[in-house]
């Protein structure tokens, strides 16, 4: 099922025009207002306990207990509609809503960021570096939740109406994204330009998008189950960190210098992520993806050396490590897939990815802070470390077998194509 390009050689890509930067600019910042907060959960965390949100799990119904904080952590990791965030806080005991509301916003912000990824044919000699900033556009968002906690702080804003309002943004926001993204049909042209062959969808239902994306994953069989077990490992690993983040600070430093980090989080996530994306897939561009890939796991280990370490100072800098590398992981797996899945199937082959690593963190991260919790008790940092230590050392294992892999065989000339 895997045809050989029927032109080897990409032509020159057409020139980019001014309207099509413009349309890049214009869809960079709708995707960040669309993204909303959540991903400054640490920051925003502690909000919906002051809402009372899974009160109802504390001994008469008092917030701020532990049971509470880990359901709270748990909820994180399911994944992050703001408007059903809204209702969850205004009826406190309807706990199901949250486990609707937070993974369609989070889901929906991600997938919106992707839309810059409709571009990547256009400029070619800058794939890496709109990959970066697809990726940094989610980033930048965080700094709505430094927003969110002063309308409520400072504002005396209600959470309920806050949220309704980020929502009607992410909406505004969402509809005008749609009028600056390429067509399909122009997204397919610019692609024949480059890697040789024509690649369209005659069949769009899920089914047939699976079979599809399961030939590609099959074409390189070796690159993409390690590329599996690399980012499955690491997604669980570094979301389970930001999830219990709150919560492991308050135990290892203290709640004053806790509440410090939470709040210095969606300040660093949102200045580093929106600078550090971009100029990682820069340095990819310039690097190449085997020194990018080694220099990307030198942060990460690095970062996991330091998460023991009770001292707040080299926390921040933990903090600032992760950041970096998140940005440098997800601009590896966005450019990884355009070197392993035909242009009509970069989305199936990124979203069967990213879907694994969200499932995994479902079942994993969606338990294991409550039950970490009943294993080690209230006020033991095992609660954490035994979780980081497994996921950071299956972590560090699984990419070290794929940079090994990268060395060995390098990247394909271009991307299969399948029938």
């Amino acid at each position: 099922n895997i045809k050989t390009p029927l032109i080897q050689t990409p032509q020159t890509p057409s020139r980019n025009t001014p309207i099509e930067i413009l349309k890049v600019a214009i869809l960079y910042i709708c995707c960040v207002i669309a993204s909303a907060p959540l991903s400054a959960y640490p920051t925003i965390q502690p909000l919906f306990q002051q809402a009372g949100v899974f009160s109802n799990m504390c001994k008469h119904g008092i917030n701020g207990c532990e049971q509470q904080k880990s359901a709270l952590s748990a909820l994180y990791t399911v994944g992050m509609g703001i408007g059903v965030l809204s209702l969850a806080c205004n009826f406190k005991t309807q706990t199901w809503l949250m486990y609707v509301g937070l993974p369609v916003a989070y889901l929906g912000g991600i997938l919106n960021s992707f839309a810059i990824y409709g571009f990547i044919w256009h400029f070619p000699k800058y794939q890496a570096f709109l990959i970066g900033l697809a990726n940094s556009s989610y980033q930048l968002s965080a700094v709505l939740g430094n927003i969110l906690v002063w309308l409520i702080d400072d504002m005396k804003f209600d959470l309920r109406v806050s949220l309704a309002l980020f929502s009607l943004l992410s909406l505004l926001a969402a509809v005008l994204s749609y009028f600056s993204t390429p067509s399909p049909k122009e997204f397919y042209d610019r692609a024949e330009e480059m890697v040789g062959y024509r690649s369209e969808m005659d069949d769009v239902s899920l089914l047939f998008c699976f079979k599809q994306g399961l030939k590609v994953m099959v074409a390189n069989k070796t690159a993409n189950l390690l590329l599996l077990f690399s980012s499955v490992s690491v997604y669980v690993y570094v979301y389970y960190w930001i999830a219990v983040l709150d919560n492991f600070m308050d135990l290892l430093l203290g709640s004053h210098n806790s509440l410090l980090i939470g709040n210095d989080f969606a300040l660093l996530y949102a200045i580093l992520g929106t600078v550090a994306s971009p100029l990682a897939g820069y340095v990819f561009e310039k690097s190449g993806i085997t020194l990018f890939w080694g220099l990307s796991l030198i942060i990460f280990m690095v970062y996991t050396a330091f998460i023991f370490i009770a001292n707040m100072p080299v926390q921040l800098v933990c903090c600032i490590l992760m950041i970096i590398f998140l940005s440098c992981w997800f601009t590896f797996i966005g450019k990884f897939s355009v070197y392993y899945a035909p242009p009509n199937l970069l989305g199936v082959y990124l979203g069967m990815i990213l879907s694994l690593c969200g499932i995994t963190q479902l079942a994993i991260g969606s338990t294991f802070p409550i039950a970490m919790l009943k294993v080690f008790g209230v006020n033991s940092l095992w609660q954490y470390f035994f979780p980081f230590i497994i996921f950071g050392s299956l972590s560090i294992l699984c990419s070290i077998a794929l940079e090994v892999y990268l060395l060995l065989f390098g990247t394909p000339d271009v991307p299969p194509m399948v029938e």
